[in-house]
């Protein structure tokens, strides 16, 4: 059972690429195709990159204004909502933070913030691939036995007799039967270093904020000093008889100094009340991206990438560059199908839904896939405005390409570029997936989260009516 993955925008090779596809191929593998009953190879996963034939805008996002917060209050009104929810749930928790984030959230939450924690651990280590391949094994042996709670009460019931972490550790380490050889829980998952981490990464955020306070309260302390000077000199070339109004316009001067100085003063103090207070109860990630910087930042890539994608994707014949390197990628999976195990999969996120539409729809309508699952996808909106050549929006509801036996699209709520194709489309399956997160980080999340490949290996075995292994 081949599977392709056809990534989205703003993906860009580098480490954190690397991690990222080393952790969603593991999952593929030892979560959703263990739920199919299916046995696949590392080489059967293709993952064809795209990102770097598309433009990269400058780092710093020169064009987006500044953000100016009324309060302290209103910041961190605006900093919160940009947390997972299993993050807030976390923060503040002096003791035991995954056994509360289990009775009041989810054992599903509580597995995916393990699963986030130990792969932040394995980043930058020489035994990272054989860690990933344990971690992953660990994700699936977890989703194995929560299915034997036959709800949420039997959960509370097992989680009540549980008095700390440490002993939630224990327990898991020896309910789900790995070895600490195998996969060492309290080793690769530690809740309050990681929160450490994150805390420390603030303080320093927040310090270096401190320090460009600092600096343009002196820049705009020399440059008062310095247009005062010239004042005084051009005050001083004056008449003699012109004395009343020079200590006019000198007084002002000062006046306008002083204030200057009050305000630029006022702003470092709130620097420094800000440090003390936030950097004890606020996550790294919202210290270091107001909403608006995060969401534009998103948003600008989002653009660039779909502008690029649809001003090159070529002619029917002559396909662009994007579409030639998943094509082929297609079509190298295909071959590699058996009587045995004939299905061709494509999963595609954001972007990548696109790209696929137009694929099956346009350039290779001749391909059979048998499932294609598209994940936070705009095909239903572009379809809409009637961007894809291979169809006409004119038709209600648009035929399903036929090239796809079954499709799939799953999008969460929260997700801002996440669209619904039911309404649009016929014969294509809507699925939510609620994360819990809210924000602009929801769009690139889904693949970090073990429930969600949970989610996609039942959905499918519900739609090959087929029984799930576990």
């Amino acid at each position: 059972m081949p599977l392709v993955f056809i990534h989205g925008v703003n993906v860009r090779e580098g480490e954190e690429y690397e991690q990222d596809m080393a952790l969603r191929n593991r999952l593929f593998a030892d979560v959703f195709f263990k739920i199919l009953g299916r046995s696949v190879p590392d080489t059967a996963i293709f993952s064809p990159y795209w990102g770097e034939l598309a433009p990269t805008g400058s780092t710093d996002n020169p064009y987006l204004p500044k953000l100016d917060l009324k309060s302290l209050q209103e910041r961190r009104r605006r900093i919160r909502a940009l947390l997972p929810e299993a993050t807030k749930k976390v923060l503040g928790l002096s003791s035991n933070p995954l056994l509360a984030l289990a009775k009041s959230g989810s054992m599903e939450e509580m597995f995916d913030l393990m699963v986030t924690v130990a792969h932040e651990d394995m980043k930058n280590v020489e035994d990272g691939g054989k860690r990933m391949k344990s971690l992953s094994h660990f994700a699936y042996e977890s989703t194995k036995w929560r299915q034997k709670f036959k709800g949420r009460k039997q959960q509370l019931d097992w989680l009540n007799e549980i008095g700390s972490d440490e002993e939630l550790l224990d327990r898991l380490q020896t309910e789900i039967k790995l070895s600490p050889a195998e996969f060492n829980l309290r080793a690769s998952v530690n809740i309050q270093e990681w929160i450490r981490n994150r805390l420390a990464l603030s303080k320093e955020r927040i310090k270096d904020r401190l320090e460009i306070s600092r600096e343009r309260l002196k820049d705009g302390v020399d440059a008062s000093r310095e247009r005062m000077k010239v004042r005084i000199d051009k005050l001083k070339s004056m008449k003699e008889n012109s004395r009343e109004r020079i200590r006019a316009r000198l007084e002002l001067s000062r006046s306008r100094i002083n204030k200057a100085r009050k305000i630029a003063r006022g702003g470092a103090k709130a620097a420094v009340a800000s440090t003390r207070k936030l950097t004890t109860n606020v996550a790294a990630l919202a210290i270091s991206n107001p909403a608006r910087r995060i969401f534009h930042a998103q948003m600008s890539a989002f653009i660039g990438d779909s502008f690029f994608y649809f001003g090159s994707r070529g002619e029917r014949f002559d396909p662009g560059p994007v579409p030639s390197v998943c094509i082929q990628a297609i079509e190298t999976a295909a071959s590699m199908r058996t009587q045995d195990d004939p299905d061709l999969i494509v999963v595609a996120h954001s972007m990548g839904s696109n790209i696929i539409c137009d694929i099956l729809s346009y350039f290779s309508p001749s391909l059979e896939i048998d499932i294609v699952l598209t994940v936070g996808a705009q095909f239903p909106l572009f379809a809409d405005l009637d961007m894809f050549p291979g169809f006409s929006a004119d038709e209600r509801p648009i035929p399903k390409p036929d090239a796809a036996l079954n499709w799939i699209n799953f999008y969460d709520p929260n997700d801002f570029l996440g669209y619904a194709a039911s309404g649009v489309f016929e014969d294509i399956i809507d699925v939510p997936f609620s994360s819990g997160r809210f924000g602009v980080t929801t769009h690139a999340d889904y693949f970090k989260f073990v429930s969600f490949f949970e989610l996609m290996g039942r959905t499918v075995c519900e739609v090959l009516e087929i029984e799930p292994s576990c």
